[in-house]
C-alpha cells in the first residue's frame, strides 16, 4: 500500500477510534445530544476514508498531487466538522461545522474529479 491509501486509511483508523470513545462517553453521561457529531466522524471519517484509500489502492494512477490535496481537505474537512457539531448542537455556535461542510463538499468535488479523470477507457476492460 502506498502512502496516500496508507494516509486515508490511518486518518480513518484515528477517526473512528475517537468516535468510538465519544459514543461510550455519550453512553455514560446518558446524554446524546451531540450524536450527529459522533455519526459524522464515523461515517465521513473512517467509512469515506476509508473508501478512498481502498480506491487510491486499487487506482495507483490516481496518486498524486491532487490525491495528496483531496486527503488534506477532507481531513481538515472532518476536523473542523467534528467539534463544530458539538459546538452547534449545544448552541455554542455553527461556524465550525460550516467551514468543515464546505470542505467536505469541496473534497468531495475533488475526489469526483479524480474519478473521472482516472476511469478506465471502454476498450480496455475485459
Amino acid at each position: 500500500m502506498k502512502n496516500l491509501p496508507f494516509a486515508f486509511l490511518a486518518f480513518g483508523v484515528a477517526c473512528v477510534i475517537v468516535g468510538m470513545a465519544y459514543g461510550i462517553h455519550m453512553a455514560v453521561e446518558q446524554n446524546f445530544a451531540t450524536a450527529p457529531a459522533h455519526a459524522h466522524l464515523n461515517l465521513l471519517g473512517f467509512v469515506l476514508s476509508a473508501i478512498f484509500a481502498f480506491y487510491y489502492h486499487l487506482v495507483p494512477s490516481a496518486q498524486g498531487r491532487l490525491g495528496w490535496i483531496h486527503f488534506v481537505v477532507h481531513a481538515v474537512a472532518v476536523v473542523l466538522m467534528f467539534p463544530g457539531i458539538i459546538l452547534a448542537d449545544t448552541g455554542h455556535g455553527d461556524e465550525l461545522a460550516k467551514a468543515g461542510s464546505v470542505l467536505a463538499i469541496i473534497a468531495m468535488l475533488i475526489f469526483a474529479w479524480i474519478l473521472l479523470r482516472n476511469r478506465v477507457p471502454q476498450t480496455a476492460r475485459a
